[in-house]
């Protein structure tokens, strides 16, 4: 709301000096927000540069899990938010074809797990194909490692796109806020879809895809 736009603008006004920012649509929101006197930088966010944990630890932690660590995966971020409920069968739909039409084992990897996990369980109760739902902590660095053994991943969550992305994995957001797009938009990844017009041709067809295949 306006009002409360420009109460945050005058209390960052006051008490801030210097503000980073992920990407150029976040200095446009505070400008938005009437924020005239910080020093703004643009910076990469820090996760970008998180490092993954070793190969063999990451190898122990599949093995731990069930995965087999030659296995060719592809990964699905999911979190609750309006309306995903009546998605959830897209992502369902998605997981099956992926493994259908190229072998590849999908993972539903929790990023928020005190959240996320109950989202991909209505997604995994809707799907005939064999799958890994992982809803346990595993550690930031670990998580990273996880991702980096993905062919694919397909995610609602930011950091999930994040990670991926650090990992030179392929991938596909569905952009639930601004943020998402703002970001993908500022490394130059134009392979995503609102998370209102989502469907599951697009997620199969733009998500999906072989051509992107390690």
């Amino acid at each position: 709301r306006r009002g409360d736009a420009s109460l945050a603008g005058r209390v960052i006004d006051r008490y801030v000096d210097i503000i980073t920012l992920r990407e150029p649509d976040s200095e446009k929101e505070l400008k938005r927000f009437g924020v005239s006197r910080p020093e703004l930088h643009l910076a990469a966010d820090p996760s970008m540069i998180l490092p993954s944990a070793p190969e063999a630890a990451t190898i122990e932690a599949m093995r731990s899990l069930g995965m087999d660590p030659d296995g060719k995966y592809i990964c699905f971020c999911v979190r609750r938010w309006p309306g995903y409920e009546e998605r959830a069968a897209m992502f369902a739909k998605a997981a099956d074809m992926a493994w259908e039409k190229y072998g590849l084992t999908p993972v539903f990897l929790s990023i928020n797990h005190d959240r996320d996990g109950e989202a991909a369980a209505l997604a995994v109760e809707q799907m005939t194909a064999p799958c890994h739902l992982l809803r346990e902590p595993l550690g930031t660095a670990l998580t990273i490692g996880m991702f980096s053994r993905m062919q694919a991943v397909i995610s609602i969550r930011l950091h999930g796109l994040i990670f991926a992305s650090g990992q030179g994995v392929p991938i596909f957001g569905v952009a639930y806020d601004p943020k998402v797009n703002s970001f993908l938009d500022y490394i130059g990844e134009d392979n995503y879809c609102s998370f209102r017009d989502l469907t599951a041709q697009k997620l199969i067809e733009k998500g999906v895809r072989p051509k992107s295949f390690k």
